[in-house]
């Protein structure tokens, strides 16, 4: 029996009918169908500040910069390949056309099946190499944050060491958040401010993360406050303030609490650890508790001169008047010591504990 063919209702070929697609003969059939199409012209976006690069809508960090591997992909990425077409495959080819590398005449080839057919494609075009800012760069060029982290502390001013301190923690925050994928995580700048540190960040999750690492650093309390800025596509835009409030006191000062001296251990955002400067007892106070406790800072401290020792009981020199007073020898003094750093509560001078003392104890926990 002899095949049943048609003739192609375009070209009027005779064709096996099996090998007919929707009438046409399979020459008809891929001549009248596009698989493929491909802009003109193909911009390589690169940040000119950060050098991120910009893939599709969205930039990214990219450590290679410009490559002739990186160029090639963003045509290959712009390359639109309809569903029909089964086990595509895009080649491109480049040759450079000006002598600044910034031009690139490409020929791209795309390959693959459709309805059991072979199909191959090719597009001429060019591919150009465009600085650019991209939106992070934008944002803080333009001055642009979302929050504020305000740095404060109780009834003092903040250290300098503590703003250090800050700084250091911001800038490793900020590190993680973009290595997590946030690239609009930024801080736009810091400026002391009302005996604090004033932070200006990109973004609002930024500033909370921020206030948080602070929170448990320093043992402070946090508040935030919103604020009203403008509007775009609709939706209110808010600026949001992260107020971080340090404790008055800090581990390593002491506190005379219920008239007792106790020297500062550690310090949370709700509760404070205590040791009696007498004993040695631990004691543990909610930081409410705290508020009337008359504060001796250790960066307040002065020096006093030791004159002699007695067991336990040390001679040193009033820094005040110079005259000679007893006092009992501090945690973790080394007979022969020749100074002493002391506070004066009332009519007494109380030594602090020293320094070593201090991180034994806090080793041992």
């Amino acid at each position: 029996m002899s095949e049943a063919t048609l003739f192609c209702v375009r070209c009027g070929k005779t064709t096996a009918i099996d090998l007919l697609r929707g009438g046409l003969c399979a020459d008809c059939f891929l001549e009248e169908r596009q698989f493929t199409t491909a802009p003109l012209t193909v911009d390589f976006e690169i940040c000119s500040h950060c050098g991120a690069r910009k893939k599709g809508e969205m930039w990214v960090d990219d450590v290679e910069g410009v490559t002739e591997g990186n160029v090639r992909q963003a045509v290959a990425d712009n390359i639109t390949v309809k569903k029909d077409l089964k086990d595509s495959r895009i080649r491109v080819e480049m040759r450079q056309e000006d002598q600044h590398g910034k031009i690139y005449a490409c020929t791209v080839t795309v390959t693959g099946v459709a309805e059991g057919l072979p199909v191959q494609e090719t597009h001429e075009l060019r591919a150009r190499i465009k600085g650019a800012t991209c939106l992070r760069c934008s944002r803080v060029h333009g001055n642009y944050y979302e929050g504020i982290v305000q740095l404060r502390a109780e009834n003092r001013d903040v250290s300098k060491e503590e703003m250090r301190t800050a700084r250091q923690m911001a800038s490793r925050i900020i590190e993680r958040i973009v290595r997590e994928g946030d690239r609009y995580a930024f801080v736009l700048k810091d400026e002391p401010m009302d005996g604090g540190l004033d932070i200006y960040v990109g973004t609002i999750n930024t500033g909370r993360a921020i206030a948080k690492a602070f929170a448990d650093e320093f043992g402070a309390r946090t508040k935030e406050t919103a604020k009203m800025v403008g509007a775009k596509d609709g939706n209110t835009l808010y600026r949001l303030t992260f107020l971080v409030r340090l404790p008055e006191y800090r581990a390593g000062d002491l506190l005379i609490w219920k008239d007792v001296t106790y020297l500062v251990k550690s310090v949370t955002p709700k509760r404070t650890t205590l040791t009696h400067l007498r004993t040695g007892h631990q004691v543990t106070a909610d930081r409410d508790d705290l508020e009337r406790a008359k504060v001796l800072s250790r960066a307040q401290g002065k020096e006093a001169i030791v004159v002699s020792e007695q067991g336990s009981d040390l001679q040193i020199m009033d820094p005040n008047t110079y005259a000679t007073v007893t006092v009992i020898a501090p945690l973790g003094y080394v007979p022969g010591s020749e100074t002493l750093l002391v506070a004066k509560w009332e009519d007494e001078w109380i030594p602090f504990p020293l320094p070593e003392a201090l991180r034994v104890s806090a080793d041992s926990e």
